[in-house]
């Protein structure tokens, strides 16, 4: 735990990260148990929720802020293959597999997470079955959506990719200046080219072909977007009405 971390008791049926059948007709003794025994907890930009190696120690679900799944090699270097956004739950695989977290959770922005305890998920989860398959069918829907999403970046020329994914961070990291944006983006282009499976090489041939299209300007820090409406366009015909509907849907997310 860091220095900016803080705990605060909240009520389970006022969340709406759990569907609210999930709770109808549960005692009210398990609910005050439940409410005792999870907290809300915040960390600061630059936090680590979880370290790769830890034992699992609890299970959470992402209500506010960015997280970078960061995943070592043995040399030590670290490398992000993801991105988690609010809504998704982290630990879970962990704690059903009874081992280790096999990635890092880096706070890029400032960080509120549900914290359930193993031991009180555990119970949880043998008192409300619903609840535990609620976890479960989550856990699914995210894997559908990483699929997915794996799938259809696989069909895309590398400039393609590159194009989507600074579409996506740009909804949290972007920032509107008149017609214009900067995306201050959380990863090294070699990170970005690490997460879309590409060669560093290839990113750059890449990054040069954007910049010649007067589509975008790279900068060490960020991404600089000169019109944000030719910037929509330009991915809703890479993706198409569906593939940007499920994009908006599915960005960042996987379990943990």
């Amino acid at each position: 735990m860091t220095a900016s971390d803080r705990f605060v008791v909240t009520v389970c049926t006022d969340c709406a990260s759990a569907p609210r059948h999930v709770w109808e007709n549960m005692p009210p003794d398990f609910m005050l148990a439940l409410a005792g025994r999870k907290t809300v907890r915040k960390l600061g930009r630059g936090d680590y929720l979880f370290h790769q190696g830890d034992a699992c120690g609890a299970v959470f679900r992402l209500l506010s802020g960015v997280l970078l799944l960061r995943k070592g090699d043995r040399d030590g270097h670290s490398v992000v293959i993801r991105m988690m956004r609010p809504g998704s739950t982290l630990g879970y695989r962990a704690l059903v597999r009874g081992e280790p977290h096999t990635v890092s959770a880096h706070c890029v922005t400032d960080v509120v997470v549900c914290h359930i305890p193993a031991q009180a998920a555990r119970w949880a989860f043998e008192q409300n079955r619903a609840l535990e398959r609620e976890f479960a069918a989550d856990m699914v829907r995210n894997i559908d959506c990483v699929e997915d999403q794996a799938l259809q970046m696989l069909t895309l020329c590398v400039r393609d990719r590159v194009l989507v994914l600074l579409h996506q961070m740009a909804g949290h990291f972007g920032r509107r200046d008149g017609d214009g944006m900067y995306i201050k983006t959380p990863v090294s282009k070699s990170d970005m080219a690490a997460m879309l499976g590409i060669a560093r090489e290839s990113m750059s041939r890449s990054i040069r072909r954007i910049e010649n299209e007067g589509l975008l300007e790279f900068h060490p820090d960020g991404v600089s977007v000169p019109s944000v409406d030719r910037f929509d366009e330009s991915v809703a015909a890479i993706l198409g009405p569906v593939g940007t509907a499920a994009q908006t849907s599915c960005s960042f997310r996987t379990p943990s």
